[in-house]
């Protein structure tokens, strides 16, 4: 019975250090005056629903090379009006009100992004979404990245490198980024692929290695749209994107 009664007393101290231990790890609320001196690394453009409240989804959009954030917020008038919605501006100005991720080397016929670069973009990146989810006090598991293009190849890096800071992934006219290589992950977000059979600027063969990726390292919701048009946004897409927005984002 004495070491019955030391036993439990011995179980006792254990649990209350785990417990102790798990309070110690919960990241305190931050108090709107905090959440407002909260300054992302890169520029963007929000369009706020009439009210936040922990369901909101943060759809964040990321535009393509030499573009800016205005070009992707007009995207905002075809999705639900629930969203919170930012629009980010690339970190590198190519030329004045045009931005990229990285820079393209376009002098030899084998188009070659700036790796070093493209690394740093990401590394932005992932701080701008867990800033935007610190000033909106949004959760990963709401958040999802649209990207076009270069935005998509970005988009897609996020979802495959940093899945814990995202609950789902758009790419639309993108392929993998260069020379990385991707660990399997425990769990991974969901996946929208859109591409065009007609793309001209990023070929369709391109957007089939995203899949053939998304099937390697074994991600369980992957949904795709494959449509006749080229390197563009589409009807058929838009009202896609909906669908399965309607599905993740909303939960409907």
């Amino acid at each position: 019975m004495k070491h019955i009664h030391y036993f439990f007393i011995l179980l006792s101290f254990i649990f209350l250090s785990l417990n102790i231990g798990c309070q110690t790890q919960t990241a305190p609320k931050l108090s709107a005056q905090e959440r407002a001196a909260i300054q992302p690394p890169l520029a963007y453009k929000v369009s706020e629903p009439t009210s936040i409240n922990a369901n909101t989804p943060l759809l964040i959009l990321l535009h393509g090379y030499r573009s800016n954030e205005e070009s992707m917020l007009g995207l905002k008038q075809h999705f639900s009006k629930d969203f919170l919605v930012i629009s980010t501006r690339a970190p590198l100005t190519p030329d004045p009100d045009h931005y990229a991720w990285y820079s393209l080397d376009f002098s030899t016929n084998q188009l070659k992004p700036n790796l070093k670069e493209a690394a740093e973009a990401r590394r932005i990146l992932a701080q701008f979404i867990k800033d935007i989810q610190a000033k909106y006090n949004i959760t990963p598991s709401k958040t999802f990245l649209l990207g076009f293009s270069q935005g998509a190849i970005m988009s897609t890096s996020m979802g495959l490198l940093y899945p814990e800071l995202v609950g789902g992934i758009v790419p639309v006219s993108g392929r993998l980024p260069r020379a990385v290589e991707f660990m399997p992950k425990k769990k991974y977000p969901p996946f929208l692929v859109i591409h065009g059979m007609n793309d001209n600027r990023i070929p369709i063969a391109e957007g089939n290695l995203v899949l053939d990726k998304l099937e390697e390292l074994k991600v369980k919701n992957v949904d795709k749209l494959i449509h006749q048009k080229g390197h563009t946004f589409t009807p058929d897409g838009i009202r896609k994107m909906n669908e399965w927005f309607k599905k993740y984002a909303f939960g409907r």
